[in-house]
């Protein structure tokens, strides 16, 4: 009993010594979050338009989880906080989760990565912003949050846009349509991945949160570990006909595709670890970094 309450105590206390971040820090890292999130697009049309952006190989998603993935080698370094008060690790149960969010996110991101290379950029954006819709949707249903008014405004700018853009597309072929369907449901399901995310950070009930960096490394790392499992199977068997002959097509030599690879997963990178920055410090967590993110898709596509 006594141990037990000095462990609540412990824990207390080190809480009480987390540094909350400055708010033009957490501003700052959100505006960077929604513009790497844009140029991811860009450069799956450049990866398209280059031939190594196949639907079914999706060479582009090792670099798109690899990137993020080097941000645990700083779990390695011991954090420093006042006091020297230590932070009492999570629990198996919620790394667990988050290794289950990290399926989730798997399949929403191979959707909406192979559904963008089909659709192209423009519609991409379009659909995507509906990001916004399900994370408010998501959010008031799980996390039981009451969004004020100005929230709500900025839904309805975002969906007042999807319809806008939407009417003035052309008509659609079917290689454009599965694209876009794969788009829409690749982003209900990271909407999904928001909510999910935001929880088992700030409100967790099975012990402590995880902390950014850790919850970036588990889900990014769980994603790279299986679609390296996925070139290894099934890309190494097609890479000749499905990779390598496209990219002759289309005069792409092997340094031009790995800086297009490593520019994914340098934004990558910056979008992820941004992304879980602005899930758990940002006022309104989830749902504010879908409103912001899919305002300015609604805008860049309504511009471009």
């Amino acid at each position: 009993m006594e141990s037990s309450r000095n462990e609540m105590a412990h824990n207390i206390s080190a809480a009480k010594c987390e540094m909350k971040p400055d708010m033009k820090l957490i501003l700052s890292l959100g505006g960077i979050f929604v513009l790497s999130g844009v140029l991811q697009p860009i450069l799956m049309a450049i990866a398209e338009n280059a031939g190594i952006a196949d639907s079914t190989c999706m060479i582009y998603m090792l670099p798109y989880y690899f990137g993020p993935f080097l941000l645990s080698f700083t779990l390695c370094f011991p954090s420093k906080n006042p006091n020297n008060a230590t932070t009492a690790s999570p629990s198996f149960r919620t790394c667990f989760k988050a290794v289950i969010i990290a399926f989730f996110d798997l399949t929403a991101q191979s959707m909406n990565y192979s559904g963008a290379a089909m659709a192209g950029p423009t519609l991409f954006a379009i659909i995507y912003s509906s990001v916004t819709v399900w994370t408010a949707v998501l959010s008031l249903i799980i996390l039981k949050r009451q969004m004020i008014c100005i929230q709500w405004l900025g839904v309805v700018t975002v969906f007042g846009g999807l319809v806008i853009t939407g009417l003035d597309s052309v008509a659609l072929g079917p290689k454009v349509f599965h694209g876009s369907c794969l788009v829409l449901f690749g982003s209900a399901m990271h909407a999904l991945t928001y909510v999910l995310s935001e929880s088992i950070m700030t409100s967790n009930k099975d012990g402590p949160a995880l902390s950014v960096v850790m919850n970036c490394s588990i889900q990014m790392g769980v994603g790279m570990t299986i679609n390296l499992i996925w070139q290894l199977t099934y890309t190494r068997k097609h890479f000749n006909e499905l990779i390598l002959v496209p990219m002759q097509e289309r005069s792409t030599t092997p340094l031009m595709a790995f800086y297009i690879l490593g520019a994914i997963a340098l934004v990558s990178f910056i979008h992820a670890s941004t992304f879980f920055y602005t899930l758990k410090h940002f006022p309104g967590g989830s749902t504010s970094a879908g409103i912001g993110k899919g305002k300015l898709y609604t805008s860049t596509s309504q511009n471009g």
